[in-house]
Order: structure tokens, then C-alpha cells, then sequence
């Protein structure tokens, strides 16, 4: 690694807000699932309840 990003990367990993930019690097991927899931038919809380259901599924 260059020796100017290493300052970049150990911010990135350890600054404010690290875990949540993490989770929605992970999240990202799954995003074509999530409105896939959204698509279904049936009433909206139930879609949601399954978007919400794919996001536990990791943990």
C-alpha cells in the first residue's frame, strides 16, 4: 500500500463512524435481494418485515 493512503485507510477503519460505513459496505451487496423482496406481492408490511428479516439473517 502507498505509503500517502495509509493515514486514509487506519481513519477509515478506526474513525468516527467506521462501523456503520462497515455494515453498509456488507449491506450493499444484498440491495438487489432487498428489492427483490420489496417486489412481492402482498401488503407492504409483510415486504418490509422480509427486507428486515434478510438484514437480521447476518448477524
Amino acid at each position: 500500500m502507498p505509503v500517502e493512503l495509509r493515514e486514509w485507510v487506519r481513519h477509515d477503519l478506526t474513525g468516527p463512524r467506521a462501523g456503520i460505513r462497515h455494515v453498509l459496505r456488507g449491506e450493499l451487496v444484498y440491495s438487489p435481494v432487498f428489492v427483490a423482496l420489496v417486489l412481492f406481492p402482498g401488503p407492504l408490511w409483510l415486504r418490509g418485515l422480509m427486507v428486515l428479516m434478510a438484514l437480521l439473517l447476518p448477524c
